[in-house]
């Protein structure tokens, strides 16, 4: 295999527009996220359990796409990640949603779900191929940054590393379950300087996204895919290919990993090369 790409920022490509997105909703599929190219634009959209992933990537692709599932078929051990495919008319890239699982969730541990990300991550960066920007959901309706919330956005900030965080769109959903828009105004300006004033000192955008409104769901895409005009290699990527850091012990890891998940997760490993070598002796 030749050699993976290190360079922080990934590979230069050429600008796309996405002026037509809002008319290619008939061209939506679904694809396996293993299924991704070089020369696709791949945004992941990540958040707590509940935030709006799957309804976001939903009121861009289409909701009566067949086949199309999203958000729905993760179940540790078979289908990891799911992803809808939308060509890109007079170009051979498509426009990829990745719809990841969600942290803060009452069936998987936030362990369990960093390695089915991992997993995935690590897939893709091993056919060279990155992503061009994250998106992060966000519920206004939260009255307050409990520990759930946090953790999810620190797992994610460790995920992605600081070089990246220019390559992140946090986005505020739920807009339309508040009783008092002021109030949400006020929580989002809270959140701009104070929860996530780190991030958008390095260029991380912060946007709506009004659930029924497919304009501010295309907008914040389009924005940055035209704001992006690199792909971006993952702090998590880096760490597990480059580095060789096993999982619990990545930045993320030690975030999302209690001592006793570590120690299973490596036991885990343990038995599966144990596993793996007597089926080599006994060939």
């Amino acid at each position: 295999m030749g050699s993976i790409p290190t360079e922080p920022l990934g590979e230069k490509r050429k600008p796309i527009k996405l002026d037509a997105l809002v008319d290619l909703v008939d061209a939506a599929v679904p694809v396996e996220p293993t299924d991704v190219q070089l020369d696709d634009i791949i945004i992941a959209v990540a958040g707590p359990t509940g935030a709006g992933k799957t309804t976001f990537i939903q009121t861009i692709a289409g909701r009566n796409v067949e086949g199309l599932n999203i958000g729905h078929t993760i179940n540790t051990g078979t289908t990891e990640v799911a992803g809808v495919k939308i060509p890109i008319p007079g170009t051979h890239s498509n426009l990829i949603l990745i719809d990841t699982p969600g942290f803060d969730d009452n069936k998987l541990s936030d362990a369990q779900t960093l390695e089915i990300i991992a997993n995935w991550l690590q897939s893709i960066y091993r056919k060279k191929v990155l992503l061009t920007a994250l998106i992060y959901l966000h519920r206004i309706t939260d009255v307050r940054y409990d520990y759930g919330i946090e953790t999810s956005m620190e797992i994610f900030q460790k995920l992605t590393g600081p070089h990246a965080f220019g390559k992140v769109a946090l986005v505020t959903t739920m807009w339309n379950a508040l009783s008092d828009g002021k109030i949400g105004h006020t929580r989002e300006g809270e959140l701009k300087t104070k929860r996530w004033g780190s991030m958008t000192r390095k260029g991380t955008v912060v946007a709506r996204f009004l659930m029924g409104n497919r304009d501010t769901a295309v907008q914040v895409i389009i924005d940055m895919v035209e704001k992006s005009d690199r792909t971006v290699l993952l702090k998590l990527q880096d760490e597990l290919v480059n580095r060789k850091i096993r999982l619990p012990e990545t930045s993320a890891g030690k975030v999302a990993f209690t001592l006793k998940e570590a120690a299973q997760w490596r036991l885990r490993q343990l038995r599966g090369a144990l596993d793996s070598s007597g089926s080599v002796n006994h060939g």
